[in-house]
């Protein structure tokens, strides 16, 4: 199912961005930076973090309706294919009458012959 492959995605995209966070923090306490990160880069992350949130709504959505689109031209192109084979039994119908037809008419002939 194409949302649980986007789910472990997520997961996983979020795993990566956590342990890339850490190991920038850890580097940045290594140069002698400040053990935490600072309100800027706090602040900064939050930004990040809510333009991320937004791209996967975003992608979440054309998504959505890529797939109804998708359902919509299935079901359509699904009538279209019951009408013709609709069609191609009404017509066999009357093919089989009509043959039915002539070798009954055919087989009173020759009886009567």
């Amino acid at each position: 199912d194409e949302a649980g492959v986007l789910a472990k995605f997520n997961v996983r995209a979020d795993q990566v961005l956590a342990r890339t966070r850490a190991r920038t923090d850890q580097q940045a306490t290594g140069a002698g930076v400040a053990a935490q990160p600072g309100r800027i880069v706090q602040r900064e992350r939050l930004v990040e973090d809510q333009v991320l949130r937004d791209e996967r709504a975003n992608a979440d959505e054309t998504l959505r309706e890529e797939r109804a689109e998708h359902v919509a031209l299935l079901s359509h192109e699904r009538e279209e294919t019951d009408k013709d084979l609709s069609n191609e039994r009404a017509r066999s119908d009357a093919a089989v009458a009509t043959r039915d037809e002539f070798l009954g008419s055919s087989a009173m002939t020759c009886g009567t012959c």
